[in-house]
């Protein structure tokens, strides 16, 4: 109650339906900038999203690159940089590879989830490994659609932590 007394602009602000229509407005630095929750809807609105093979399988990979030199970033990320796109993971796979490879990816760290939570219940001298790569893998899903880490050089980290069931 307090908080309402001293922001009245917060009455009604902290229900379910008012939280989801926030959380699905505009990006984060300015509206034309995607949304993690939003991203994909907004990227099938471009034009070259607009045909079932692009949506499918992407434009490629390497066709939506960003580097910090101008001569090496793609055309794609010229024209469409103002999206910011490369924030996060899930949006930078989806415009690559589309919903095929969104879902291979995914499945990538499913499959370790799963065969690392099996090998937990047979092997109990190393049950600490597999359930800290049965937390990575569950967490780097999570963190495809919070940021672009998983893209970046230091994702080297988390694959070394998911190899520690397979080592």
């Amino acid at each position: 109650r307090t908080l309402y007394v001293i922001y009245p602009s917060f009455k009604n602000f902290f229900n379910i339906n008012k939280i989801l229509d926030y959380s699905a407005e505009g990006g984060y630095s300015d509206e034309k900038n995607l949304n993690r929750f939003t991203a994909i809807e907004e990227i099938n609105k471009l034009y070259m999203f607009k045909n079932i093979e692009t949506k499918m399988f992407g434009i490629g990979m390497g066709n939506a690159e960003v580097s910090q030199y101008d001569f090496l970033s793609s055309e794609f990320y010229e024209q469409y940089s103002y999206l910011a796109y490369n924030w996060f993971s899930h949006a930078f796979m989806y415009i690559e590879n589309g919903y095929v490879g969104l879902i291979l990816y995914i499945l990538f760290f499913i499959s370790i989830t799963i065969k690392s939570h099996s090998l937990k219940n047979r092997d109990k001298n190393n049950k600490i490994y597999y359930i800290i790569t049965e937390i990575t893998s569950i967490l780097a899903i999570v963190n495809m659609i919070y940021n672009g880490s998983l893209r970046m050089e230091y994702a080297y980290i988390y694959f070394v932590v998911l190899s520690l069931t397979f080592v």
